[in-house]
């Protein structure tokens, strides 16, 4: 179990610290991260995704009374959105995804086993401060793209409120290296890489990590997994090997309220590339699938004399029930596209070239379909 320091409690005007210790490294932030300052235990669960096509909202937000996600000693790890291809990792969806890094991490690793190194940034649900266990459940879905060599140990953390929206405990799920290669994978309420012999990551890839948590019999159950978004199989899934407990005890529908935050809070990489963040209302056991925008063009091929006047309509759908949001039209030659799809012009000269309509959804993720555009004499 890795030795983290953290905050005793979870309201804003908590100052004190207690050390969480156990067998292992020790890399941590100056505490766990807290409710907004300016916010109060509330009763709704606000679902959400978040591709990172435009911003990396709910990640830390300012004014929120932790400490910033700088990357300086004793502060949160780093995340900013990247464009697709960056260090050779393609987007998850669209365009961008967003790269964080653990503080004071190396592209080998964590420099210190000691406190205050090697954590990363974190997301506060509605402000951290859910007071409510919803009615359906609830459940949490993550991207990782990770490799069979990453330099440390890399661990994921769903923070889950007791019925006041304060602490009431921290549910992981761990990647840690192994002798062999590869990432052995567990999960639970403690971050343990104790014992980790057999790899479940063996492959470059983008894994999706999910926490679904349902009402069970009037307790609140817990079913974990990580799958290959490469494969669509699961590497690893499980469900909490005890009862899912709030601050010592049994956790009910009636004494847990929702989720605080996600966190890294063991990050020993400068480089951890995070896609499809999302929580639903409900129990998911696949977790939520990345937003895909499917572009349909009528024909392959079309086909017109110069000067003829090309009018289509062409049609795009979101997998997540987004709306198309823009177009655009790559080489224009002298057409365009209108937000409803509908793609009109002329051209004037003879060609034989392969046109690629884009289409933009409210997520900001993007889709695209080609057709071959002939113009004849």
């Amino acid at each position: 179990m890795l030795n983290y320091r953290f905050a005793a409690a979870i309201a804003a005007a908590a100052a004190g610290l207690a050390l969480l210790a156990g067998a292992g490294a020790a890399h941590a932030s100056s505490g766990r991260p807290h409710l907004a300052a300016s916010a109060s235990a509330g009763s709704t669960l606000t679902p959400l995704v978040q591709e990172f096509g435009a911003n990396t909202s709910p990640f830390c937000p300012a004014g929120n009374g932790n400490v910033p996600c700088d990357g300086a000693v004793g502060d949160y790890g780093t995340i900013s959105r990247v464009a697709s291809g960056t260090g050779g990792v393609t987007a998850l969806d669209g365009s961008h995804y967003a790269e964080t890094a653990g503080s004071q991490a190396t592209s080998s690793g964590c420099p210190s086993t000691t406190s205050e190194y090697c954590t990363g940034p974190y997301a506060l649900f509605d402000g951290g401060g859910v007071a409510t266990f919803p009615s359906q459940g609830f459940t949490v879905t993550a991207d990782l793209y990770l490799t069979r060599s990453e330099p440390g140990d890399i661990t994921a953390d769903i923070g889950l409120n007791n019925n006041d929206g304060a602490y009431g405990n921290d549910i992981f799920i761990n990647f840690c290296p192994v002798a062999s290669g590869g990432l052995a994978v567990s999960a639970g309420t403690m971050e343990s890489c104790d014992g980790a012999t057999t790899a479940q990551v063996t492959k470059a890839g983008w894994y999706r990590l999910v926490w679904d948590f349902t009402p069970d019999a009037g307790t609140v159950a817990l079913n974990q997994s990580v799958s290959s978004e490469a494969t669509g199989y699961a590497v690893w899934q499980g469900e909490l090997d005890a009862p899912v407990s709030v601050n010592g005890v049994t956790a009910t529908p009636s004494n847990t309220g929702g989720p605080s935050y996600f966190w890294i809070p063991t990050e020993n990489t400068n480089s951890l590339p995070l896609a499809n963040f999302a929580v639903q209302l409900g129990s998911y056991p696949g977790g939520s699938a990345p937003d895909k925008v499917k572009v349909r063009v009528p024909d392959a091929r079309i086909s017109v004399r110069a000067g003829t006047l090309i009018r289509f309509r062409v049609h795009a759908d979101s997998s997540a029930g987004a709306s198309i949001t823009g177009w655009s039209i790559t080489p224009g030659l002298g057409l365009s596209v209108n937000k409803s799809g509908l793609v009109r012009g002329k051209v004037t000269r003879s060609l034989h070239r392969t046109v690629t309509l884009t289409a933009t959804d409210s997520a900001g993720i993007t889709g695209s379909a080609t057709f071959r555009l002939v113009v004849r004499k």
